[in-house]
């Protein structure tokens, strides 16, 4: 009998078959993970297939429509937890699915954008104590992109979150200025303690506009993402002491700057990361290997850009072909624990050397070779 459930798929196939209301149709599931995006308006859909429901998650939540969300009689007697990652869902429509779904609920994790509604704490404390009177844990990320300077509106709004109701329930935020390559655009409004299990760095404009803020050591995380160059060298407020990933995504200024090594150790340890990912245009290949040389226990790397600043490198860089067959070789000492290569993002002149490659067995029959397309992008995968 099915009980968990983990789903991934292509949002836009969920309009060829709609579902109506189920009447005498259930499932036996309990927990639900969807991961890719979903429609607002079939979750109600949804959930009248499965009314034993107990957690529910979903990665990207969001409307097509601009009409309000349908209210549906729906009973969920047994869902306690749900984990809600909105993308510009303003609180009226959240204030529906609240009211008509989530009665029993315990622990609650949401992210939103934009909708200041969502810094009201009048309208969520009535929206508690009425709808979800058995709530514990509740934790809120909201995101706003607004201009240079934050209206100080927004600032006593975040301080109204600072009376009995919540401080009895021990439920506490933060709010910061942030910025990224460049632009200033995002605000941060998040518990504290941070209880989730990813955690991005952005370069901080503003500092902490509520209160002191002390270098914290946050157990929780086991992704990290860093999304300003600037932040290793300045940010160092947060320590991850258990971030097994690392992720680097952000437009590097200085091309011939070096990653600090040694101011990364006070962000994550890293010996203990297994997974590293390298989004940075213009990262240098030596900062590269420098890093990789410090992260001994990676057993998973991902590249999208990668910078050879050496002329006499070019030459492997522009061997494509030969780079590709020097990996795959089951002749290659160096690489004989390499079981897995996934390719993306490549010209048509690397299309047809890759397939030169997949039809080729002299250097590659210990491997196998996959096309797959998926979202109108083509990535190949070799594996053994």
């Amino acid at each position: 009998m099915l009980k968990y459930c983990k789903i991934s798929f292509n949002n836009y196939l969920l309009t060829e078959s709609p579902l109506n209301i189920s009447i005498d149709e259930y499932s036996p599931i309990e927990h639900l993970i969807i991961n890719n995006e979903f429609d607002i308006d079939k979750l109600a859909v949804l959930l009248s297939y499965i009314p034993q429901l107990r957690r529910l998650s979903f990665g990207n939540l969001f409307q097509c429509s601009n009409e309000q969300i349908i209210s549906c009689p729906i009973k969920l007697n047994h869902l306690i937890y749900a984990s809600l990652n909105m993308n510009n869902i303003n609180f009226d429509q959240f204030e529906i699915l609240i009211k008509h779904l989530f009665f029993q609920l315990q622990v609650l994790y949401i992210t939103a954008t934009n909708d200041k509604a969502y810094l009201d704490p009048n309208r969520w404390e009535k929206l508690i104590l009425s709808y979800m009177p058995y709530l514990r844990i509740f934790d809120i990320q909201w995101e706003y992109f607004p201009q240079k300077n934050v209206n100080t509106t927004d600032i006593f709004m975040i301080e109204s979150f600072r009376t009995q109701f919540w401080l009895e329930r021990q439920w506490f935020f933060i709010f910061t200025l942030e910025s990224a390559n460049d632009d200033c655009y995002r605000v941060l409004f998040s518990t504290n303690p941070y209880r989730r299990k990813s955690y991005t760095l952005y370069g901080n404009l503003g500092k902490d506009m509520t209160s002191n803020y002390q270098k914290n050591s946050i157990n929780s995380v086991h992704h990290v993402y860093i999304k300003q160059e600037q932040i290793i060298d300045d940010d160092c407020r947060n320590y991850f002491p258990n971030a097994t990933e690392l992720t680097l995504s952000y437009n590097s200024i200085n091309v011939d700057r070096n990653l600090s090594s040694i101011i990364l150790y006070h962000i994550v340890s890293l010996t203990q990361l297994t997974k590293l990912n390298i989004n940075v245009k213009s990262f240098l290949f030596t900062t590269m290997i420098e890093l990789l040389y410090l992260t001994l226990n990676i057993h998973t790397l991902s590249v999208e850009y990668v910078c050879f600043e050496c002329l006499r490198m070019r030459p492997v860089y522009d061997d494509f072909e030969g780079s590709l067959r020097y990996l795959l070789s089951k002749n290659n000492n160096n690489t004989r624990c390499l079981f897995y290569i996934c390719l993306t993002d490549f010209s048509s002149e690397e299309i047809v050397t890759i397939d030169a490659v997949m039809e080729s067995k002299q250097t590659i029959d210990d491997y196998q070779a996959k096309r797959i397309t998926q979202d109108f992008y083509e990535d190949i995968y070799f594996w053994r």
